[in-house]
């Protein structure tokens, strides 16, 4: 019970009696479902309406869209989570097919279990690399994704497995940009054969060291050689602060400097025959956008989350079937607010099924 931690003791449960019963109505409940939870900004969402629109996904066969709902389901049901997410496991394995999408359901299902159950996690993404072997691609991609969990030793491992080539290549930027120690981010570019990715690779690193020194963040910008990819780069990093950091005074002062070297740039290349020339004031524009977006976000006010009355009468006209479960889960999300669910909760150590669907660790060479 979340209320239990609650730092002020007079919004905490006045006796182990109130926990009890608590306890006991949950307990009583179909599937375990919590009366109320608490949503986006702290307000009270029906735990019974959110576990019947989720419930409803149980037949989907997009493993992404179902290790979504599980983290919705987790607020109020961990059994409901766990069915979800292990439905999501069973269906993964069905898109091998595709590797791109595949990347993306396991990325999200690693988030559900990474801090419940991390040998879980250990054992799809093993199984992942034996199953991807001779994709390059998808293999470039799994190391992206353990990059970004912090798993740089096994992400290195896999790298260097990746014969020469854009796929090692694009490896190779992921962990550059990934990697927190700007020494060790100058380590993996050297690894990088294209210049052009290189210099990408740099304004994404640059990104990441943004997020706690603009300082050097800026001094890997200056070593990017290549003039248009520096300009690139100035402006995706624009959109980086003003997205994620609503740092709009500073996001407007890279574009100004991006629109300045843009301006020495184009006074050197006829834009009818140089790509760059005549994307990069795209690129610019692209984040002025963002920028203006996100000014206007920051002084409108927020919507307030749909009502439960609205949520049930809006369920019971959405039909069943795959036609449908996209705006199931969106309506719960609108249910429930602007909240980003926590890996599902520890509750669920208690309720791991036997039969849950973990691959086999397989023996042997992992890829070729």
């Amino acid at each position: 019970m979340a209320a239990l931690l609650e730092k002020d003791p007079a919004r905490r449960p006045r006796s182990a009696r109130d926990v009890a019963a608590v306890l006991a109505r949950v307990r009583d409940l179909p599937g375990g479902v919590l009366p109320v939870a608490r949503g986006g900004g702290g307000h009270p969402v029906e735990g019974p309406v959110v576990a019947w629109l989720l419930a409803r996904l149980r037949t989907s066969t997009d493993c992404f869209m179902l290790a979504q709902a599980a983290e919705l389901a987790a607020l109020v049901s961990p059994a409901l989570a766990l069915e979800l997410v292990e439905t999501a496991e069973a269906r993964l394995w069905d898109d091998l097919s595709r590797p791109d999408w595949f990347m993306m359901s396991l990325s999200q299902l690693a988030a559900c279990w990474s801090h419940v159950m991390p040998r879980r996690v250990a054992g799809l993404l093993t199984a992942a690399e034996h199953h991807l072997g001779h994709h390059a691609d998808a293999m470039s991609q799994l190391v992206a994704h353990l990059a970004r969990t912090g798993e740089l030793t096994r992400a290195v491992a896999l790298a260097r497995r990746l014969p020469p080539g854009k796929h090692a290549d694009s490896a190779w930027v992921s962990l550059t940009a990934s990697a927190r120690n700007p020494a060790l981010a100058l380590a993996y570019l050297d690894h990088i054969t294209d210049p052009r990715k290189r210099g990408q690779a740099l304004g994404r690193a640059a990104r990441i060291a943004s997020d706690t020194d603009m300082d050097e963040a800026m001094r890997l910008l200056s070593r990017i050689t290549m003039h248009a990819i520096r300009i690139e780069s100035l402006a995706l990093l624009a959109e980086h602060r003003a997205t994620l950091h609503r740092d709009f005074s500073g996001a407007r002062n890279l574009v100004r400097r991006a629109h300045e070297e843009l301006a020495v740039y184009l006074a050197a290349h006829h834009p009818s025959n140089d790509f760059d020339a005549f994307t990069l004031p795209s690129t610019i524009r692209s984040a002025e956008v963002r920028i203006e977006v996100g000014e206007r976000r920051s002084l409108s006010p927020r919507r307030s989350p749909v009502d439960g009355a609205t949520a049930r009468r809006r369920g019971s006209a959405i039909p069943d079937g795959p036609e449908g479960h996209h705006h199931l889960l969106e309506l719960a999300r609108e249910y429930v607010g602007s909240y980003s669910p926590p890996p599902l909760g520890v509750e669920l150590l208690d309720l791991v099924s036997p039969r849950a669907p973990v691959p086999p660790e397989p023996e042997g060479a992992i890829c070729s």
